[in-house]
């Protein structure tokens, strides 16, 4: 990991949860996984300058309802058009995707990498990872996408984290950011589109040392 990037873990979730919780994910989850296809569409860069300079917020959405730790298993779909496009769409309660924040609240307009189950030609080809507006700049939500806020947990400053369902959401051929071929690997090939969240899990317990020193601070 750079230095610029181990330093905005160190010491951030000592004063703010709720920013620290925003902000890895915008910067490593998100980012850092649409950054990694530097092969991808043309558009795919303006994207990431949006991000860079925080006119939308990026999030990140795997986890679903009924899929956490077996991800590689998720129900949301993503059926290729004949001409490109894409129909992501969420079949099924347990397919709703759990946590990221995605409701009207930040007053901003967010975006996410989404991953489902691609299916181009009437064959599965495996979880894929799409870019997808989740809501617009005028404070609607995007055609199709719903939002439903999950209570806040105490102690900690409140994050808007959700519970997301797509319903027929059309999506333009580029936000695919990769080819739809069908992989020869698709265990590897998985564990190369979530890399993120490896970095993200070694990044977050960094946060525990200056935790344990403001700990011992006060008590001491």
């Amino acid at each position: 990991m750079e230095e610029a990037f181990y330093t905005i873990n160190q010491y951030m979730v000592t004063a703010d949860t709720a920013v620290y919780v925003i902000l890895t994910i915008h910067w490593n989850l998100c980012i850092g996984t649409i950054a990694s296809y530097p092969d991808a569409h043309p558009t795919v860069k303006s994207i990431l300058q949006e991000l860079q300079e925080f006119k939308s917020v990026g999030e990140f959405m795997l986890s679903e309802v009924g899929h956490g730790l077996d991800a590689r298993n998720i129900e949301t779909t993503a059926t290729m058009n004949s001409d490109g496009s894409f129909d992501l769409h969420t079949p099924v309660s347990r397919a709703a995707k759990i946590m990221p924040p995605t409701t009207l609240l930040a007053g901003m307009p967010r975006l996410a990498v989404v991953f489902a189950q691609l299916t181009a030609d009437g064959v599965n080809r495996g979880v894929r990872p799409f870019i997808v507006r989740i809501n617009q700049d005028d404070g609607t939500m995007s055609p199709g996408v719903i939002s439903r806020l999950l209570p806040s947990r105490p102690g900690p400053k409140p994050v808007d984290h959700a519970v997301t369902t797509f319903h027929h959401v059309y999506l333009e051929p580029w936000v695919l950011l990769e080819d739809a071929s069908s992989s020869d690997n698709p265990r590897k090939e998985f564990s190369r589109h979530t890399q993120r969240v490896t970095t993200g899990t070694l990044s977050s317990s960094m946060g525990n040392i200056p935790v344990l020193r403001l700990i011992a601070f006060i008590a001491g």
